[in-house]
């Protein structure tokens, strides 16, 4: 497959996604602080479709894909029409689109049904078994990523691990839980001198990234798409990962009284 999309791929995309207004493509323009290209770089003569042909087919290749995206996002729900240039624009790239459950579309590179299928059943595992708000903040999460508003989607992400712990206990004391002498339900081998260790940061860190990315977005900007599909992923990651701890530590019959397991047992 290839990598980068033809001009006529970009064409037919172009035809599908394009504002309906001029007005709307220099909002496009803005949010992408492509200003200084656009005056002196990119020609956008002709109508609004025509104009985002131009700008897909000026910007770098990771670029492009979250003009695509929040232009896909701009026009939910799609219709057949719309669909139809999109999947003909994608035909032969390694891009396409993946419709989740709440309908939205999304660009991904597609993966192999084994990895799809593993994918759905550790979704599955979470909503069967986290915390009814833990779910409820991932399907919000997931929401706001196909909204395109990645910062709050991040807000979310680090809200739904905050709540696999009771509201007493912050999500770290949770880790530091598990990585207790009399639990060791974490790897205890220590990151240099910090005191932490492997696994701990491991966990951490979605949380950490969350926080930074998404906890104030009018302070540290807007997040991106990737930055924001990143961070959920991870956070999912630490979610089923803790959940696996849980099972372990009722299998030991050791007792954590940080942890909200009630759905898990």
């Amino acid at each position: 497959m290839n990598s980068e999309l033809s001009k006529g791929q970009l064409k037919d995309i172009s035809d599908g996604v394009a504002p309906h207004r001029h007005k709307e493509v220099e909002h496009l323009i803005e949010r992408f602080e492509l200003e200084e290209d656009a005056e002196t770089e990119i020609e956008l003569d002709g109508n609004t479709s025509e104009k985002v042909y131009e700008i897909l087919k000026y910007v770098e290749v990771e670029e492009r894909r979250e003009i695509i995206q929040h232009l896909i996002n701009k026009e939910a729900p799609l219709r057949k029409e719309v669909l139809e240039k999109l999947r003909d624009g994608l035909r032969g790239s390694n891009l396409e689109l993946d419709q989740d459950d709440d309908g939205y579309y999304e660009l991904v590179h597609p993966v192999s049904e084994p990895a799809q299928q593993e994918k759905k059943q550790h979704r599955s595992y979470i909503e069967q078994h986290a915390p009814i708000r833990t779910v409820a903040f991932l399907e919000r999460a997931r929401k706001e990523l196909a909204q395109g508003r990645n910062a709050e989607a991040l807000w979310y992400g680090r809200n739904a691990l905050e709540k696999m712990t009771y509201e007493d206990c912050h999500y770290k004391n949770g880790l530091a839980e598990l990585a207790k002498k009399s639990v060791a339900l974490i790897d205890r081998e220590q990151h240099h001198n910090d005191g932490n260790t492997y696994d701990y940061e491991m966990l951490a860190n979605p949380y950490n990234y969350c926080s930074t990315i998404g906890a104030h977005p009018d302070n540290v900007g807007s997040a991106t798409n990737l930055q924001a599909k990143t961070g959920l992923v991870q956070v999912e990651q630490a979610v089923y990962f803790v959940l696996k701890k849980g099972e372990e530590a009722d299998e030991k019959e050791v007792n954590l009284g940080r942890w909200n397991f009630s759905r898990l047992y």
